[in-house]
């Protein structure tokens, strides 16, 4: 339970980093209130409109909720965006927001539950409480409708697919934290698969790490397999030859890598493997 509050707090800081970074081209004044929208108005959404009960953001149990977006916005606004990289920032912003989406999921589908709610309030509680806090500080921020519709579309996909799996893995009785956390798993990783920078930092490692692969030296020994009478039974030759894998780096060093010949001639086989051999007499 530590663990889904840890992820939890993350994923309010990353909601209030994110309304700081949209309220860059309006005046200061304007970053609390949004970085607050941020991260509570999903929430402030799914209990106004849809579950009817007063909203838990602005109850005494949040407090400390509010007082974490708020902390995350201003310091990167006043602070933290004239000194450090962006890069830095966008990056572990879409890591724990990552992280924090599925967190968001299961508290929306829980408390609609509670509440005693149908399957369908249940669902739309689910993504309200993911997507609506990003929604309203977009259009707090004077964005076109027509752009926050249209932005972040896999995102989006990522969140109902998200609902419906974790409101199945409550329906056949999975334990809810341990829904939660195959959850948190599955949006941590769709998100990050389908984000480009993180798409672009895998293919790249993925290229040094098949360029280092190349110039390593594996030791083969020299073996046979013979199939006989349903038994598998390796011959080894007395004398081990290896194998060297040829690379440009070899070639440019000028060394003559040797030869090795994969022709494996087996004498006398019926000898060397007879009946009782095979089966361990």
């Amino acid at each position: 339970m530590y663990l889904l509050s840890i992820i939890y707090y993350f994923g309010i800081v990353a909601c209030g980093i994110q309304g700081s970074q949209k309220s860059s081209q309006l005046h200061k004044i304007f970053c609390p209130p949004i970085s607050f929208f941020a991260a509570m108005g999903g929430g402030i959404i799914r209990d106004l409109f849809l579950l009817y009960v007063f909203p838990a953001a602005f109850t005494t149990g949040c407090i400390l909720d509010v007082m974490i977006a708020l902390c995350a916005g201003i310091v990167y606004r006043f602070l933290l965006q004239k000194h450090i990289v962006p890069k830095i920032f966008e990056n572990y912003v879409i890591l724990t927001d990552a992280l924090g989406a599925g967190t968001f999921i299961a508290m929306g589908v829980n408390k609609a539950l509670i509440c005693g709610a149908n399957q369908i309030i249940v669902f739309c509680c689910g993504i309200v409480t993911a997507l609506g806090g990003g929604i309203l500080s977009s259009l707090l921020c004077f964005q076109s409708i027509r752009k926050v519709l249209t932005a972040n579309i896999s995102y989006r996909i990522i969140t109902i697919l998200g609902t419906i799996l974790y409101m199945y893995y409550l329906a056949i009785g999975v334990n809810p934290t341990v829904a939660q956390y195959l959850l948190i798993l599955y949006t941590f990783s769709a998100i990050s698969i389908t984000n480009y920078n993180y798409r672009k930092m895998l293919i790249g490692h993925l290229t040094k790490f098949l360029k280092h692969a190349k110039a390593m030296v594996f030791p083969i020994p020299k073996a046979a397999i013979l199939y006989r009478q349903n038994n598998y039974i390796i011959h080894t030759s007395n004398r081990l030859a290896y194998s060297y894998v040829f690379c440009s780096s070899n070639y440019t060093r000028n060394k003559n890598l040797p030869y090795v010949d994969y022709t494996y001639i087996l004498r006398d086989f019926k000898l060397r493997c007879p009946r009782r051999f095979a089966r361990g007499r």
